[in-house]
């Protein structure tokens, strides 16, 4: 009985360990092809403007004009996000000045299951700069599918995956580095 158990157990944690490696190797990663994702709404008509979309309708990737987008998925209860915010701000101020890289990189970040109220809170407290998206849904976030928060992903126009880091980083400079060099 104690054989029949133990097998019983072992096979359970091999599978565990075969959906555990299946879920991390179907995580957001260079190379993948997401698409014209589809995006909610602008809930502001500043950050509309920004990215050059209606503020009442969801938009797709496709509709923004530029060869690169630049998604920061994070969301307004993670502490590494919070860690993570005035690095993206400064990584922003480095693109938009930037000749190279400004009007052909827009930055957006979509806030993982957050509401407008908790966005509207973490623009004003982190200063943020540039477009934040509510999805309160996960429809996006799902689409992407990231590690988890904050996940930075560098998209071309058509969707493809160019650069997908989980995590918070620290440096603003060698972030640029890196999206500088894969826009050759």
């Amino acid at each position: 009985m104690h054989m029949q158990a133990l097998k019983i157990v072992i096979l359970s944690l091999a599978l565990l360990a075969f959906a555990v490696a299946s879920a991390q190797a179907a995580v957001v990663a260079a190379g993948d092809k997401l698409g014209d994702l589809e995006f909610p709404a602008p809930q502001s008509t500043d950050d509309a403007k920004a990215l050059g979309v209606a503020a009442d309708k969801p938009f797709k990737l496709s509709q923004l004009g530029v060869p690169f987008v630049l998604v920061e998925v994070f969301a307004t209860s993670c502490p590494h996000c919070v860690h993570h915010a005035p690095v993206m701000n400064q990584l922003y101020g480095l693109i938009q000045k930037d000749a190279k890289l400004a009007g052909k990189v827009k930055v957006l970040g979509l806030a993982a299951g957050d509401n407008l109220n908790n966005v509207a809170s973490w623009k004003k407290h982190f200063k943020v700069p540039f477009a934040l998206i509510p999805d309160p849904d996960l429809k996006t976030y799902k689409a992407i599918n990231p590690l988890g928060t904050p996940t930075t992903v560098l998209l071309n126009k058509n969707g493809d995956v160019l650069l997908a880091k989980a995590g918070a980083f620290d440096s603003a400079d060698a972030f640029l580095k890196e999206i500088t060099a894969l826009m050759k």
